[in-house]
């Protein structure tokens, strides 16, 4: 594989999640919300560590999972997009349709040039450039509350059940 060519690739794609975060910001919230600037160093580890592993764990091993099980290419990015996708909204609380499309987004172009490119480089050059601009523009993703609705009983091996709600901060 040529690096250069990867690393291109993947600024290009840096570059559209750029535009693109800019475009949900204003698309949510109407505006453009930049956190304190000492929080920055924190979305770059976030941003950085979150995509590595997004793109080692998916497109290496899932996505090649799903080849060397001889999916055509397209179905095999397509499920390992859409997957990734819903396992990020699990994870990052409810932010809406339109960052469901956007975990899709990258799944699916990360995906792409996970094939083209024969690595997950340009993938993870993108998504961490991509997921910093959300960062950016749009703050932490919403913390999730769990709450326990149900009691464990005892010496039964039930350890009660839970809710994950997104966290509001109390109003004072």
């Amino acid at each position: 594989p040529d690096r250069a060519e990867a690393m291109v690739y993947g600024l290009l794609f840096g570059g559209a999640g750029i535009v693109a975060a800019f475009i949900l910001a204003i698309l949510r919230k109407g505006r453009i919300s930049f956190p304190a600037p000492g929080r920055y160093p924190g979305g770059v580890l976030t941003a950085v560590g979150t995509s590595f592993v997004d793109e080692w764990l998916v497109r290496g091993v899932f996505l090649g999972l799903l080849l060397t099980l001889n999916l055509p290419d397209w179905l095999a990015i397509v499920s390992a997009g859409f997957i990734y996708a819903f396992t990020v909204r699990a994870g990052t609380g409810s932010r809406g349709i339109l960052m469901l499309g956007m975990w899709l987004a990258i799944g699916l172009v990360a995906g792409a040039l996970t094939l083209s490119t024969l690595g997950i480089a340009a993938g993870f050059v993108g998504h961490a450039i991509t997921r910093f601009a959300l960062f950016l523009v749009m703050g932490p993703p919403e913390r999730a509350a769990v709450e326990q609705v149900h009691q464990p009983t005892g010496g039964t091996g039930d350890r009660g059940a839970y809710i994950i709600r997104p966290h509001r901060p109390s109003r004072s």
